[in-house]
Parts: C-alpha cells; structure tokens; sequence
C-alpha cells in the first residue's frame, strides 16, 4: 500500500471503502450555491452518488445499482461526470444530467479512470487513469480525443481540478516519499510543486471559484487529516481546522464563503459537513450509522 492508499485509509477508516471509493477531485466554479453532489455507500452495499440540498434536506439518489462515484459538476450546473465500475472490473467515466437522468458513457478503455473534474468551458475534462502507475489525461467531450497531461515515472499523479484561470492542481505520490501538492498547464508544461512537507501528506487540493484560493488536506503517517487554504503559487498557507478528528476532500461553494467537506468517524464511516472558509459556523449534514459520504462536490447555479 503505498503512501497515500496508508493516509486515506485512516481517514475514512478503512482501505476497503477507499478501494471502493477513490477520493474524487472536483473544481468549484462561481456561481449561487446549488445542490451538493456526493458518494454514499457501505461495507455491504454498492456506493452510489447522491444529491442534497446545502442544509442537508431532500437527499436523492442519482446512480444506481453498479458502483459509482466521484461526481464533478460541470461549470453551468446542468450535468455531472462520474465514475462507473464495469463488468470487466474496470472503471469507465459517465456522465448524466443533474436530476440523474440521461446516463451517458464517456470512456470505455481496459484502465481505471477516475477522479474526473470539469474544465472551464465545460466541454474538457481532467482525470487519472491508472495501470501499473496513475497518470493525467484530458479528453474533448465532443471529438472523444484524450491527450496526456503527466508522464511521470515511479510517482503517481491523481486528483486533477482545473481552475478558471486554466490551470490544473493535482497531487503527486511517489513511489518513496512524500504526497506533494502541484499545479500544471493543461498542456502538460510548466510544473510547480506547491508544498514541501516531510512525513506529512498534502492531499484532496481544490481550487475556489476564483481561482485564487486552493484548499487542502495535510495528514501525518497516521491520518489526522487537517484543512489548510494557500495561494495558487504555494504561498499564504493557513490552516483551517484543528481538532482530533480527519477532515479532508474540502470544496469551495460557487459563491467562494464556505467549504463542505468529510470528517471521518473511523470505522468505514464518515460525514459531510459545511463552514465559512475561516472554520466558523460548522454545521453537519449528513448522519448515517454504518455508511459513509465522501467525495461532495458544490453545484453552481448560473
């Protein structure tokens, strides 16, 4: 299990629920606070993607039954994309309208593609496929033409979110070594590393709407997952949260002054909660014995 399989883990509790559901990465753009999207499951049952409102009331399931999840809403709220499991085993991408219906596949290859989020002109997206190693690919969602972001060897590159301002932050694991937050071009040029943290993981980076805020996870060896926020270049980092509990997969909402995010209970079991972006106002949303909710994600209405 490399380094951050161990720190996600603990996070939401158990490696299990994370092989189920991979840690989605999901940008928010500006716009009125809409409908919270987000993966539940359970150790017995398939995961499946869900929808709130943003005070947790009028909960719909959207997917269903094969396992999916890691929804991302596309810049004008209409649509979401998501990952599906397959009868081969494999992970494709699909996508369907914000009521859940119109189920539309996406990609249909012999690897796992996951953790998908929109582009900015809502007609590209970002995510990581993965063989023996995990690395990034945009596709056209007209023409279907896919084209490489990373190819780097012994590091993974996962959890791609694409700003505005078309640029796209992601996280790279070694094979040895630390989790690191970087930002790319789409075009695969101009790389920098943004944290540099020994024996600390820095994951689960989203962009605000602006895109001038990233905020963060950064968990020891043994989870304690806590929120931090830092300008796009690395600089102005500040730490959010700070209690006994793992908070991480935190998103801006459209209007930029709240996160939502999960707090693991251990046990396979985690929830989501919303606050201000200076860590007032904690309110829960969701409270489900013996499931999880990871993977939220803030839909903007235009």
């Amino acid at each position: 299990m490399n380094s951050r399989a161990r720190v996600l883990s603990v996070a939401i509790g158990a490696f299990a629920v994370v092989l189920v559901t991979p840690i989605a990465s999901s940008a928010t753009f500006p716009g009125d606070n809409g409908r919270i999207i987000f993966s539940r499951g359970s150790f017995e049952g398939p995961t499946f993607i869900a929808s709130m409102e943003p005070d947790g009331s009028d909960v719909q399931r959207l997917t269903g039954p094969k396992s999916a999840f890691g929804a991302s809403w596309d810049p004008d709220g209409s649509r979401f994309i998501y990952s599906r499991t397959n009868n081969a085993g494999t992970v494709d991408l699909f996508m369907r309208n914000a009521d859940g219906s119109n189920p539309t596949r996406v990609s249909d290859t012999d690897k796992d593609e996951f953790q998908v989020a929109f582009g900015p002109n809502g007609n590209r997206v970002v995510y990581q496929k993965c063989g023996f190693q995990c690395d990034l690919f945009t596709r056209n969602l007209t023409t279907g033409n896919e084209a490489r972001v990373t190819d780097t060897g012994r590091a993974d590159e996962i959890a791609p979110q694409w700003s505005v301002d078309n640029l796209i932050v992601f996280e790279r694991s070694p094979r040895r070594g630390d989790i690191e937050v970087f930002t790319i071009h789409p075009n695969g040029t101009v790389e920098t590393q943004l944290t540099h943290n020994r024996r600390r993981a820095d994951v689960s980076a989203s962009w605000d709407p602006a895109g001038t805020r990233i905020v963060y996870s950064r968990c020891g060896f043994e989870g304690n997952c806590e929120l931090f926020t830092m300008d796009p270049d690395g600089s102005g980092k500040d730490r959010i949260t700070n209690t006994s509990a793992d908070e991480f997969d935190a998103k801006y909402s459209p209007n930029g002054r709240s996160f939502v995010f999960t707090r693991s209970r251990g046990e396979g079991n985690s929830d989501l909660f919303r606050m201000r972006t200076n860590g007032d106002q904690l309110q829960r949303l969701t409270n489900t014995p013996n499931r999880f909710e990871v993977s939220p994600d803030w839909q903007p209405v235009i």
